[in-house]
């Protein structure tokens, strides 16, 4: 998805019209309009105020990672760590760290970062 059809989707799910979004951004109904088509692009600022407003990060916004904010991630994370067969005994922990340690460097790597 671009920025523009991700703004409009939570624009949507938020029960918003481009004029109420606009005024909690502090610009014009045809901002909002322009960026929802892709005929121009919000500033950096106004990107960390719309993932304040949707309660998004901004790597979502952008379209880099499909979780929205930090419930779904942790959410996510959950839904992982059940399925590799942890049960949140205390005795798991080391063992959940170096397996969420494994998975962060396999993420970084994929995304071209360095540990």
């Amino acid at each position: 998805m671009t920025l523009g059809e991700i703004i409009k989707k939570l624009r949507l799910e938020h029960d918003m019209t481009g004029l109420e979004l606009g005024k909690l951004l502090g610009v014009e109904k045809s901002a909002i309009s322009h960026w929802e088509k892709g005929l121009r692009v919000p500033s950096d600022k106004t990107i960390v105020q719309m993932s304040k407003v949707f309660n998004t990060s901004t790597d979502y916004l952008l379209g880099n990672t499909n979780i929205k904010n930090e419930k779904e991630m942790v959410d996510a994370i959950k839904k992982v760590l059940i399925e590799k067969g942890f049960t949140g005994k205390p005795e798991e922990i080391p063992e959940m760290r170096e397996f969420l340690g494994r998975a962060m460097d396999l993420y970084n790597l994929r995304k071209g970062k360095k540990g």
